[in-house]
């Protein structure tokens, strides 16, 4: 993993470089600590990347949203204490849906639409990881992490017996091998 870490620190300093090399100027370090953070979790351990890390570009809207989820969770937090737990026990997923776009709060709609964020790239890096290690080796060592991220390591045939059936590490490669019968969702192995 150090090399992954490496290589974001480099990044990293090459971008700020940038930043400053026409003379002194403000740097909002915490901006490009939180950029990076997330994008070594990414690589070391998912074999994804949110963030390109280069001065031009933006953050990806993943990065904004992750960023914002504590904030507009704690606003909420009466609601989410109080309120939801209740409510996830009344009716369909589909009809809490329902509920949520109709109820007029701006920070709800918000968590809604971070959470569906997290949800589409739960699944991407899940059907990108399928993908590989349907290929096998040569197709991890084309990922951004040249399979040393976590999920790659563990998901080879020669650790998979050492872990848990429950681990979902374990699931995605025990789950592409199992029968169509005994085979989970994607959603369940994702959680």
């Amino acid at each position: 993993m150090l090399p992954i870490f490496y290589g974001i620190a480099n990044k990293i300093h090459t971008s700020i470089g940038k930043q400053v090399a026409d003379g002194p100027q403000e740097i909002d370090i915490l901006r490009w600590m939180t950029r990076a953070a997330l994008e070594m979790i990414g690589q070391s351990g998912l074999g994804y990347s949110f963030d390109s890390l280069e001065d031009n570009q933006s953050e990806s809207a993943y990065t904004k949203f992750v960023k914002e989820l504590l904030s507009t969770a704690f606003t909420l937090k009466f609601a989410i204490e109080f309120l939801l737990t209740t409510a996830v026990k009344i009716g369909t997923p589909s009809f809490r849906r329902a509920c949520i776009r109709l109820f007029p709060n701006k920070n709800l709609h918000k968590l809604r639409d971070t959470v569906d964020l997290m949800e589409r790239t739960s699944v991407e890096i899940m059907e990108g990881k399928k993908r590989a290690l349907e290929k096998g080796d040569e197709a991890l060592k084309e990922q951004v992490s040249q399979g040393k991220d976590i999920i790659s390591i563990l998901s080879k045939p020669c650790l998979a017996p050492a872990l848990s059936p429950t681990n979902p590490l374990f699931s995605v490669k025990a789950n592409l091998e199992a029968s169509e019968h005994d085979r989970l969702d994607d959603e369940e192995v994702i959680g």
